[in-house]
């Protein structure tokens, strides 16, 4: 255990975001997508939140489901920031989206039965 905040082994929270954005800038800005003018790490709309998801098919999906969710009343609805290189629910459909796409849900069930969740 760090005996003062000097040992500290991990970077603090601030540099770490700091970290995180310049990332997604870089992202942003090697696909050549628009992004706000002083926030680089976001996108430039939030229409444009299908530029944060890495697999076209995957931003597809997402796209039928928001259709079967406007005529159905049923499903799942994306967050106000879903264009922000940092968001939440787009790193989720990053991760997780390939899988769901692809059928191969074993990695899934693999973790929940090993976090003891039915």
């Amino acid at each position: 255990m760090a005996r003062n905040l000097r040992d500290w082994p991990y970077p603090r929270h601030g540099d770490f975001e700091a970290r995180l954005r310049e990332a997604a800038a870089r992202w942003f800005a090697a696909k050549g997508y628009a992004v706000r003018r002083r926030q680089p790490y976001i996108l430039d709309a939030r229409q444009n939140w299908h530029r944060n998801i890495i697999l076209p098919e995957v931003a597809k999906y997402i796209k039928h489901q928001i259709a079967v969710r406007n005529r159905r009343r049923e499903g799942f609805a994306l967050h106000g920031f879903v264009h922000h290189g940092l968001s939440s629910q787009a790193l989720l459909f990053n991760l997780v989206g390939p899988l769901v796409v692809s059928d191969h849900f074993e990695p899934l069930h693999r973790a929940s039965e090993q976090a003891g969740l039915p």
